[in-house]
């Protein structure tokens, strides 16, 4: 008999959070919802730098949820900001390692959930990391909307009132399918991490600024 045993997430998931089904929406991108993105970008990295490892399949309802109000090496959260929640990736069930080969998968047959899976896993081609990139924009959308993607129909957020320009811009950046860009061109989840802790660490250099 085989069990798999893992750590007790007891908030639930980032769907439910969001206020789909019976629950009262609980997440925003200003109530929790930043430091859940920067925890889900932390993970990626690790994946895609530490293990080679591409995830296939981030979305909300595999992201987990436990409580905390409180985030290690940010003394004071932004004015503005509420800490609600600490995120951790769930589900590897679709991932695949990348070969030591090449920086890519290629032959892949299934993978993703068709309104969060990049272009590239619905249409079988070659895989990188940058396929999780994709996702963690749908991500970033559902955090600061609440709303459910639907495929080809996802609208612009709303700058400042559900999230800061750099966040839209982000998304932006993960989605953007017009002619010529490619999934290289892409944020790494480096690059979205370090993006998100500059917008932390800017937001409290702009309020102390204001109350000296």
């Amino acid at each position: 008999e085989v069990r798999l045993v893992t750590e007790l997430l007891p908030a639930g998931d980032l769907w439910s959070a969001l206020g789909r089904g019976s629950r009262d929406r609980s997440v925003s991108w200003y109530r929790g919802g930043i430091f859940i993105a920067m925890d889900v970008a932390a993970g990626l990295k690790y994946l895609h730098e530490k293990r080679r490892v591409i995830h296939l399949d981030l979305k909300s309802s595999n992201i987990l949820l436990r409580e905390c109000h409180k985030i290690d090496g940010v003394s004071t959260v932004p004015s503005g900001y509420e800490v609600t929640h600490r995120a951790k990736i769930s589900d590897v069930g679709l991932s695949k390692m990348l070969p030591l080969s090449h920086e890519y998968i290629k032959d892949l047959e299934s993978g993703g959930t068709w309104n969060w899976c990049a272009p590239e896993v619905i249409l079988c081609s070659k895989c990188t990391p940058a396929a999780d990139m994709f996702s963690f924009g749908i991500v970033l959308w559902e955090i600061c909307t609440g709303e459910i993607p639907l495929r080809g129909r996802l609208r612009d957020v709303e700058v400042p009132s559900e999230c800061p320009r750099e966040v839209a811009d982000l998304i932006h950046a993960c989605l953007d399918g017009s002619e010529g860009r490619l999934p290289s061109d892409r944020p790494t989840a480096s690059q979205a991490f370090a993006m998100l802790q500059r917008l932390i660490q800017q937001t409290n250099q702009d309020y102390s600024s204001l109350h000296r």
